[in-house]
């Protein structure tokens, strides 16, 4: 990060920032930003800087009209305001809109760059989070080293596989629940042709015994009326057989 980076929503540069904000530091007491950047190995120094800068992009986060909580230990930026405030590794937490965010901020001596331990355990606390509303931002005033960023390329890496693998498990799981719901439908479609095919059997077996009653029927009736001119073709026969012996 550049030290004279201006962020929309507040219109102080770090280094502004900073000598605005060492005035009201005993341990800083006629001191500068130049002199806040010399290094040292006063742990005590060191880790107060740490906090400044975490409080400075707290501070770009607030009045961008974001909702964060700066995660600290109870520490004093001058002797009347005090801040109570917790850590987990985690220095801000926040969120915007639905996505939930975690920030992890480093400022160290501009000679080091941040060693793989520490882009690991990052990871690993990001990682625990496992959700995707969730997103960590690592933020420091120096670059990573060469196998801090090997770790991260490689935990990319991962975390792409892993989504592509989750995506064609999910892409099986949505087949398999539309092979089921087929398979159902497919059954109730085969019930609902059987019950037609029954049915339309029924109409044509019923069909088929009516035909045959009415041509029993038929049938009948026909016999009926060739008995009845068989027996008046006799009866006629007879009286001519009469007439014909009286004529002769």
């Amino acid at each position: 990060m550049s030290f004279d980076l201006v962020i929309s929503g507040i219109n102080v540069s770090f280094k502004q920032f900073v000598d605005d904000l060492l005035i009201n530091i005993p341990e800083f007491e006629d001191k500068n930003f130049d002199d806040f950047l010399i290094p040292t190995k006063d742990p005590k120094i060191n880790k107060l800087k740490g906090k400044i800068f975490e409080f400075f992009i707290y501070r770009i986060i607030e009045k961008n009209m974001i909702i964060a909580n700066i995660n600290m230990t109870f520490i004093s930026f001058s002797k009347e305001a005090y801040f109570t405030l917790s850590d987990d590794c985690i220095d801000i937490h926040g969120q915007y809109e639905s996505l939930i965010f975690s920030i992890q901020c480093k400022f160290k001596n501009p000679k080091y760059k941040i060693p793989v331990s520490e882009i690991r355990e990052f990871l690993n606390l990001v990682n625990r989070k496992n959700n995707s509303d969730h997103i960590g931002f690592f933020v420091s005033n120096v670059g990573l080293s060469e196998y801090a960023l090997r770790e991260l390329n490689n935990s990319l890496l991962e975390k792409k596989n892993l989504y592509k693998k989750e995506n064609s498990e999910k892409g099986d799981e949505e087949r398999k629940r539309k092979i089921i719901e087929l398979e159902h439908e497919n059954n109730i479609l085969k019930k609902a042709n059987k019950k037609i095919k029954e049915e339309r059997n029924k109409r044509y077996e019923d069909s088929v015994e009516e035909l045959k009653k009415e041509n029993e029927e038929l049938k009948k009736k026909i016999e009926e009326i060739n008995e009845k001119l068989n027996n008046q073709s006799l009866e006629f026969n007879t009286k001519l057989d009469l007439i014909l012996n009286r004529l002769n």
